[in-house]
């Protein structure tokens, strides 16, 4: 519920700036710089989802080639967290990302269902779940920034 206010604040800061950007040039010539920005940040995103995953693999502290396993435990952590963060965050569709984990899209649609179903209120492993998730956010964040 949270997400979703936060999500339509956003929409609303975002259709505000389009509407400055278009009054103080053409149309045409917005639509021009906006599609030179979107491209250009698409072609970083793909560039750069290696760089991603390490920030992640940092924070816990593992390989990045284990999250290519299957195994559970804190491993599966974060690859949940990894996919939430890809596909949520940064606008990775969850074929792209079944494709550069070699799985699935299935199987990363069943990971990111099973991160929306966590119950932070209730269970501690979700809510530690959900508390790596915000710090691998922030780093995400910061690192996009830094660029």
């Amino acid at each position: 519920m949270i997400e979703e206010k936060d999500s339509e604040l956003e929409l609303k800061k975002l259709f505000k700036n389009i509407n400055i950007g278009v009054s103080k040039t053409s149309l045409k010539k917005f639509n021009v710089i906006l599609s030179k920005i979107i491209s250009k940040d698409i072609n970083k995103k793909t560039d750069d989802i290696s760089d991603y995953i390490n920030i992640i693999c940092k924070h816990f502290e593992i390989n990045q080639n284990m999250l290519f396993t299957k195994t559970r435990g804190r491993i599966y952590e974060a690859k949940i967290i990894c996919f939430k963060i890809l596909n949520h965050t940064l606008g990775f569709s969850a074929q792209k990302i079944a494709t550069y984990f070699k799985r699935y899209p299935n199987s990363i649609t069943h990971a990111l269902n099973n991160f929306k179903a966590l119950d932070i209120n209730k269970r501690q492993r979700d809510k530690r779940i959900n508390a790596d998730f915000i710090e691998c956010e922030k780093l995400i964040k910061n690192h996009l920034l830094q660029q």
